[in-house]
């Protein structure tokens, strides 16, 4: 983190003593939860963390939402499809099959629960290459979220499979650790070193159509294709894209109460549809509106670049002031 510049809260005026890391790696106001954004300004090069103007030559540093001339807006039209499908799949998850079972993540010689408890090995071999994958077969399969994209797929020949990881004192919380196999590739508890298993990056083997609507469904599919099963602090980084002006309106009449008068009135100004600013589709940036139960509503800004999602940078719209519960 760095620590050379000293600067003041935009929001309360309080000095850079009192930031707080938060999980996702970027800093807040400990007093107000102000986000603290790394902004640079491109005339003079100066680091303005936590403004929005130049502290040297006022120059305006803009926002995730600014709207310029190669601005795209992605309609309801085509956005309401994919939060209807969305909520589908997880209105009809099954539920979280027991921990004793679901845990694949243990080393080979420690895989004796119930699943696996005095198989041998040519009856697990059996069971895992009927099943072609790392997990109970009641548990969630990470590929129905393909069914809610009509302009992204995986390669041909590949499929989602994950491994679960429980909660420790490491991480607090439980969550899916999704990534793409091979049709046909031996299941990760059959493999008797987990490292050296056949295992790709999920952004290696995604194809989209080369179109605005592409990049959309994209950066949506990278947003929820491995929210499912989160367990206890994990719950935190369930973010739900809004891609739904009814949805948005729900949400605003369901937590009316824990929002204050000025963010309700911030939100109704919001024009929620996602903006794209690419030329060629293999990069560019993406922005759209995510929601968060725990902490509110904030923009997420995407860069591509050759395809693939490489970082993002959020800018927060409005806390949600209520006890955290899980």
């Amino acid at each position: 983190m760095e620590t050379a510049t000293y600067i003041s809260c935009p929001k309360c005026g309080r000095s850079r003593e009192s930031y707080l890391l938060l999980s996702n790696n970027r800093e807040a106001c400990s007093f107000c939860r102000t986000p603290m954004f790394l902004r640079k300004c491109t005339a003079c090069g100066t680091d303005n963390r936590g403004l929005y103007h130049c502290r040297v030559c006022g120059t305006s540093l803009g926002s995730i939402t600014d709207i310029t001339a190669e601005t795209y807006f992605i309609e309801e039209s085509e956005t309401e499809p994919m939060h209807q499908k969305l909520e589908q799949i997880r209105e009809n998850m099954p539920p979280m099959p027991d921990r004793t079972i679901i845990n694949t993540n243990w080393t080979w010689h420690k895989k004796r629960t119930v699943w696996h408890k005095k198989m041998t090995f040519t009856e697990k071999l059996l069971i895992y290459r009927n099943m072609d994958k790392s997990y109970p077969e009641s548990a969630f399969n990470p590929n129905h979220y393909l069914e809610a994209f009509n302009k992204l797929s995986l390669k041909e020949g590949y499929f989602l499979d994950y491994r679960y990881y429980e909660s420790d004192e490491d991480s607090l919380g439980g969550s899916p650790d999704v990534f793409a196999r091979r049709v046909g590739s031996i299941p990760l508890p059959l493999a008797h070193n987990e490292e050296n298993a056949e295992k790709y990056d999920v952004s290696d083997v995604v194809e989209y159509e080369k179109s605005f609507s592409g990049l959309l469904q994209l950066v949506v599919f990278f947003a929820v294709y491995n929210i499912f099963y989160l367990f206890w602090h994990s719950k935190y980084g369930d973010n739900r894209p809004v891609l739904s002006r009814e949805y948005y309106e729900n949400l605003l009449k369901e937590y009316s109460d824990k929002l204050s008068i000025t963010a309700v009135e911030l939100l109704r100004r919001q024009d929620i549809r996602p903006r794209i600013v690419s030329t060629d589709f293999l990069n560019g940036q993406v922005s759209m509106m995510l929601f968060n139960r725990f902490s509110g509503f904030k923009w997420i800004r995407y860069t591509i670049e050759n395809g693939q999602v490489i970082n993002s940078e959020d800018e927060k719209i409005a806390w949600i002031k209520q006890r955290m519960r899980f």
